[in-house]
């Protein structure tokens, strides 16, 4: 156990060491429980997160925390050894990141409990240069050295010579996407690939690297997805063919049950990937819950506006039917039909106005509960043609959508039979009228990502949330006066026209 101020708060806080690997878990130092001062509070690093805060290189015992830069916050001070005393230093300059890999349930906050098993390493970046926190803040994350909740890798490309990994593109769900080393010419030995997925859904079913590279650095790769992979690229050898046969593999654990959601990787690499180490959450992602959504515009706002403003339309049919008999009225029934566009779309994205992140449903199983509109006619005129109005209405909506179903949005046809008695030698308008809704507002909100194991941790997202329902149809038939020019206008632009040859009704 160590003390030192990593937050940078004034106030030591505790750090628990591990013997063997040198990650460390810090308990932030929360001040005095009672004012005796015998208790304090600590608060761990945040439930589930997928790194320690201090990425251990060397044993626990070699592992110091001085500020070195004088910036009020504990660096990582590895002794690589007692002779020739040489060192490697990586400087804290990321101000409040309290993500990490402590899991543990405290039922007592002001006692101090050791992570539940070690980890298996990664974490910050060795350097021996001067703190620039552009660099040592923004290119880590960029491998997931310092997580960035819900950036998740799900395309690597690799490229390898004959003895070496040499060139390595990762691209996350977020469009972004990094390289590492120097990219070979191509060989008759086809020694590269690319392999895509969907992080949400697929698992390795082979992740390993090999030994035997250039100064014992990476010399393979070899990639291959569950049978759930639906990309066509499920599959990748970067370094295939070895003179002699391949070097020493090792299969690179990927959580408890090996359906791990890689994270990333740190690596160092110069003109070849050097080191390579594959970061893995402990157990797959079962669920996300979004809470506390904020959107952009409300239904009330919508309300507001003129009813062409309202994300909202009127959606009719209409038919005109004859009498041309000349001796007594006719009973016509006509059948009227209306499409609707049902469904309920949710993405979300770690940047405003990006939606590649992830979708309800189609990417996981999912809950969000919050009110929204559905919309609701108010005002019908029902004298003879109907017009209607309508606003939205609050309701609390609560979902929970497994995952894999499709979040795509239906057309359904609706059938309305309607039956009117047209006098002799007249006509009659038949309508049936609806309101259709089309919300697409943006939100943002907090999403908690669940893994099998109870792991769980938050971050923040934008999305849009898109809506489409109906309300009620109304419908009804009225004779047309053909001394009345709005009467005449209806009909004349009525969809169809059906005369006494449609369905005769006798009395």
């Amino acid at each position: 156990m160590r003390f030192a101020d990593v937050g940078g708060g004034g106030r030591d806080d505790a750090i628990w060491v591990e013997k063997f690997s040198g990650d460390a878990f810090v308990y932030y130092n929360m001040g005095r429980r009672d004012i005796a001062g015998s208790r304090y509070w600590w608060e761990i690093q945040e439930r589930g997160g997928p790194l320690p805060a201090y990425g251990g290189s060397y044993a626990g015992s070699c592992q110091y925390f001085p500020d070195l830069n004088g910036d009020g916050r504990a660096d990582l001070h590895s002794i690589q050894g007692t002779f020739p005393n040489t060192a490697v230093s990586a400087y804290n300059v990321c101000e409040g990141n309290r993500s990490g890999d402590d899991s543990t349930d405290i039922k007592k906050p002001d006692l101090i409990m050791p992570p539940e098993a070690p980890s298996n390493g990664g974490g910050a970046e060795e350097s021996n240069s001067p703190p620039i926190p552009g660099e040592n803040c923004g290119l880590p994350k960029k491998w997931m050295q310092l997580p960035i909740k819900g950036v998740l890798p799900r395309e690597i490309e690799a490229w390898a010579s004959e003895d070496s990994l040499r060139w390595i593109r990762m691209v996350y769900n977020d469009g972004t996407q990094v390289t590492a080393g120097k990219k070979p010419a191509a060989d008759k030995n086809h020694r590269y690939g690319t392999v895509k997925w969907d992080p949400w859904h697929d698992s390795f079913d082979k992740f390993s690297l090999y030994a035997g590279g250039f100064k014992n650095g990476v010399g393979r790769m070899v990639l291959e997805l569950s049978d759930s992979c639906d990309s066509g690229k499920c599959n990748l050898d970067a370094g295939a063919y070895w003179p002699g046969g391949p070097p020493p593999e090792v299969d690179v654990p990927r959580g408890e049950k090996r359906d791990g959601m890689l994270l990333g990787f740190s690596l160092k690499a110069g003109d070849i990937i050097d080191s390579l180490t594959p970061l893995f959450s402990k157990s797959k992602p079962v669920k996300i819950i979004l809470r506390d959504a904020k959107f952009s515009l409300i239904w009330q706002e919508l309300n507001a506006r003129p009813f062409d403003g309202r994300q909202m339309e009127v959606i009719e049919a209409s038919h005109v039917l004859f009498n041309n008999r000349d001796e007594e009225p006719v009973d016509l029934a006509v059948d009227l039909f209306l499409t609707f566009e049902t469904g309920t779309k949710v993405t979300w994205a770690k940047e405003k106005g990006r939606e590649d992140g992830g979708e309800v449903g189609v990417t996981v199983g999912s809950e969000y509960s919050w009110e929204a509109g559905v919309p609701e006619v108010v005002t019908m005129k029902n004298g003879k043609k109907i017009e209607v109005t309508a606003k939205y209405v609050g309701k609390q909506i609560r979902r929970a959508v497994d995952g894999g179903e499709s979040s795509d949005f239906k057309r359904v046809q609706s059938r309305y039979t309607l039956m009117t008695r047209v006098k002799v030698g007249g006509r009659a308008f038949c309508q049936v009228v609806a309101v259709q809704s089309k919300m697409d507002i943006e939100y943002e909100a907090v999403l908690t990502q669940h893994f099998e194991n109870a792991d769980a941790y938050s971050y923040p997202v934008f999305g849009r949330y898109r809506e489409s329902l109906a309300t009620d149809a109304y419908s009804n038939c009225f004779d047309i006066d053909e001394d009345d020019e709005d009467d005449k206008k209806d009909a004349d632009a009525a969809d169809f026209v059906i005369t006494e040859s449609g369905t005769y009704c006798p009395d």
